[in-house]
């Protein structure tokens, strides 16, 4: 009888070590997708404040007739990873342009993080405005978030601004809703999850500025608006984890994990 007993505790310890490693491994894949992000950030394409300089990326056939422009912020350069599973091939050309904290809205922007206006990110945007004029793309995938601190009267005129510019070069444009915010950071809540007994998930609220977007791009032929949180909180809430895939890296961005699950039922928008 005493083996018996001694042989259940060895079996119920066993159990018990492989939940606990299991359980890390989870939370370790977690804090993981604070770091889930695209390669662009490891080709050096954004340089933040750093610098007014245009940084070009380019992927797929740098000679090929054909090029697609990817034009943003950080919330925007969450969709590398569709555009380029779609468009990095023989007879394409991908080219990034982006800016972290730098809004597609031709207007100033105080940044609240460096306490001036952010200069750089006027220059870099005129920078890469002209360049695309230069190379005249074919389509231009363009978009920001949408928590800039602009009025509706910014929002619409600072946009039509750019992209009455834009239209000019003969683009077709996709112009990007930005991404729904989570209201907190998605892999630490996952991490914590059965410590503070969280869902971790929230009530999508629609923003604002999609609409203002929106009205703009019906004003011109060659624009068009597209958002995604029907896919990023389905059945209108917001989570950070969905299945088996972590949603967001932080509060805001997506990981790039989830954004290539999406490919399949988001490709046809681009």
């Amino acid at each position: 009888m005493a083996v018996l007993l001694v042989i259940c505790f060895v079996i119920l310890v066993f159990e018990k070590i492989a939940r606990y490693k299991e359980s890390k491994n989870t939370k370790d894949e977690y804090l993981h997708a604070l770091y889930d992000k695209p390669i662009i950030y490891n080709k050096g394409c954004d340089t933040w404040y750093e610098s007014s300089e245009l940084t070009i990326c380019q992927f797929g056939n740098e000679t090929a007739e054909n090029t697609v422009v990817l034009f943003g912020d950080t919330i925007l350069s969450q969709r590398f990873a569709v555009l380029e599973k779609k468009y990095a091939q023989d007879n394409w050309n991908l080219v990034v342009l982006t800016k972290s904290a730098c809004p597609i809205i031709d207007e100033p922007y105080y940044y609240e993080q460096l306490k001036r206006n952010f200069k750089v990110c006027e220059i870099w945007r005129s920078n890469a405005l002209r360049y695309i004029s230069e190379i005249k793309p074919q389509l231009v995938v363009m978009g920001n978030s949408v928590s800039y601190p602009f009025s509706q009267d910014q929002w619409q005129s600072g946009s039509r601004r750019i992209l009455s510019q834009l239209t000019m070069t003969g683009a077709e444009i996709k112009l990007v809703a930005g991404t729904p915010s989570l209201g907190f950071n998605g892999p630490l809540c996952l991490r914590n999850q059965s410590k503070y007994n969280r869902s971790c998930q929230t009530p999508l609220i629609p923003l604002q500025p999609w609409s203002w977007l929106e009205e703009v791009a019906d004003e011109f032929s060659e624009v068009d608006f597209i958002e995604f949180s029907e896919y990023i909180c389905p059945n209108n809430t917001c989570q950070a984890l969905i299945g088996d895939q972590v949603v967001y890296s932080d509060d805001k961005h997506l990981t790039d994990s989830f954004v290539q699950h999406l490919y399949n039922q988001v490709k046809e928008k681009f």
